[in-house]
């Protein structure tokens, strides 16, 4: 129970639907008396993008920079297929197996291959592969990725 002037934080989860939706936040008195209401709106996503599997675990040694490694694939789906998407990495020892180690980006479905680097210490690591549109306004798709310590 909160008394006198305050604020009160609103979370609310991304959309991942392509309609939008409109809730409320309703703030009442021990009576039942509405003393505040506040309308949140959030439109549709003109894009959806999944990533599979939706989490890994590599082993501490499993691979370093890809040279000669077996990397590990990530598969895209993008809703509708003209939908343009990029990769990032939440952290510096997970990466790309590609070229120039350049993160993948795609129009539609698609794949790419992910590598780590040794983990030295003895505490598992997280970290995340986030695929997100290139507008920059729809829904990320995550990958969580741990590497066990050695």
């Amino acid at each position: 129970m909160f008394t006198g002037p305050g604020a009160l934080p609103i979370a609310v989860a991304p959309n991942r639907s392509f309609d939008g939706r409109t809730g409320k936040v309703v703030i009442r008195s021990e009576s039942g008396e509405t003393l505040a209401t506040h309308t949140v709106t959030e439109r549709g996503a003109g894009c959806l993008f999944t990533v599979s599997p939706g989490e890994h675990t590599f082993t501490a040694y499993e691979t370093y920079d890809g040279s000669g490694d077996n990397p590990f694939e990530v598969r895209v789906h993008a809703e509708p297929a003209d939908c343009r998407w990029t990769a990032s990495s939440s952290v510096s020892w997970l990466g790309w197996y590609t070229s120039f180690r350049l993160p993948p980006e795609g129009t539609g479905d698609g794949r790419f291959s992910i590598v780590s680097d040794w983990n030295m210490g003895a505490a598992p690591r997280t970290g995340e592969i986030v695929v997100s549109g290139l507008s920059g306004v729809n829904p990320d798709a995550r990958l969580v990725v741990t590497q066990t310590g050695r």
